[in-house]
């Protein structure tokens, strides 16, 4: 992104600045959601790319992603606040280090998460989505 924000180690995992919640919304950085980044669209009955620059909150909504919950603390944002482990729509895992991003989340009205100290994920710098590997995957087969 041209005017994300900048970061101690240059670039960091998406994660960081958003979480999904359910299928049109996610717990996102307010520091990222008007930043500028490239979009690519691929026009299969022409054959080509399209490369063009919008907005994360543009890109989005254009996916279906209409509702933002915005995290405004740095420090909380720094601390993963949006790093969630999504269980099922609108049940996950964040940590409880992170009390004004609860406090927003409660106001919208999203009360289906389970609070985790991560006194030990922490260590590693990530949070509890970054940090875990899926119950289930699906096998991939090359094409």
């Amino acid at each position: 992104a041209d005017n994300a924000p900048q970061t101690h180690v240059g670039s960091v995992h998406l994660d960081t600045y958003l979480g999904l919640l359910n299928s049109n919304t996610v717990l996102i950085s307010d520091e990222v959601i008007d930043s500028e980044f490239i979009s690519i669209t691929y026009e299969k009955s022409k054959a080509e790319a399209i490369l063009e620059f919008k907005t994360l909150r543009k890109i989005l909504e254009g996916i279906g992603i209409c509702n933002f919950v915005p995290v405004q603390d740095k420090r909380e944002q720094y601390d993963d606040a949006c790093n969630i482990f999504a269980l099922t729509p609108n049940r996950f895992v964040i940590y409880d280090r992170v009390p004004k991003a609860i406090q927003g989340l409660h106001d919208f009205g999203i009360s289906g998460f389970d609070r985790c100290d991560g006194d030990e994920l922490v260590l590693a710098r990530g949070g509890p989505h970054c940090l875990t590997l899926p119950i289930r995957r699906t096998e991939y087969k090359s094409p």
